[in-house]
C-alpha cells in the first residue's frame, strides 16, 4: 500500500485548470455580423496557481481557450455595449464550432446593455472555446470598457 503522501506528490498534474481573461480596449462590433472578441489581460484567480491561465489561453490566440486536458468545464463570458438603438444584441459561447450558450436582448433604446452567458461543456483535448457577439443597430459600435463599467471578459474552470 502506498503512503497517502505519494498521492499528492505531483500537485501540478492535480492543479485546477482555471483562467480569467479580460480587455481594457474597446472592440468594434459591426452591425449584422457575429464577431469574435479578443482579450489582452490574463487575471490570476488563484494565488496558489499564479499562471494557471497558461494551460488554456495564449496571447498569440487572444480570442480563445484551447483545451489541453479532456474533461468538463464551466465556461462563461460577459460584455457591456455602449448605449445604442438596436433590435437585437446577443452574446454566444462557442465550443468546438457549436453554440453552447446564448443570451440576447431585444428592442434596445439608449441604455447600456450587459450580456452574460455560462455553459457546462464536455471538451476534448484540442477543442477551441470562444465567445462572439452580435448586434443589429445598423452601425458599428464599441464594447464598453471605461472605469466603473464591466469590461468584456471570458473565463473557464475545469470541474471534472
Amino acid at each position: 500500500m502506498k503512503p497517502l503522501m505519494s498521492h499528492w506528490m505531483n500537485l501540478q498534474d492535480r492543479a485546477p485548470i482555471a483562467a480569467f481573461v479580460r480587455t481594457e480596449l474597446a472592440q468594434l462590433i459591426p452591425s449584422g455580423a457575429l464577431t469574435a472578441l479578443t482579450f489582452a489581460t490574463p487575471i490570476n484567480v488563484d494565488p496558489l496557481q499564479t499562471n494557471a491561465w497558461r494551460a488554456v489561453w495564449d496571447s498569440g490566440t487572444p480570442g480563445q481557450f484551447t483545451i489541453q486536458v479532456r474533461g468538463w468545464y464551466l465556461f462563461g463570458a460577459s460584455i457591456t455595449f455602449v448605449p445604442l438603438n438596436a433590435n437585437r444584441a446577443a452574446l454566444c459561447l462557442i465550443a468546438a464550432g457549436h453554440i453552447v450558450a446564448q443570451q440576447e436582448t431585444n428592442n434596445l433604446t439608449g441604455n447600456a446593455v450587459f450580456l452574460n452567458a455560462t455553459a457546462l461543456v464536455a471538451a476534448n483535448k484540442g477543442d477551441i472555446l470562444s465567445c462572439q457577439v452580435y448586434q443589429d443597430s445598423g452601425v458599428s459600435m464599441n464594447t464598453q470598457t471605461s472605469a466603473g463599467d464591466f469590461r468584456p471578459n471570458m473565463w473557464i474552470m475545469k470541474v471534472g
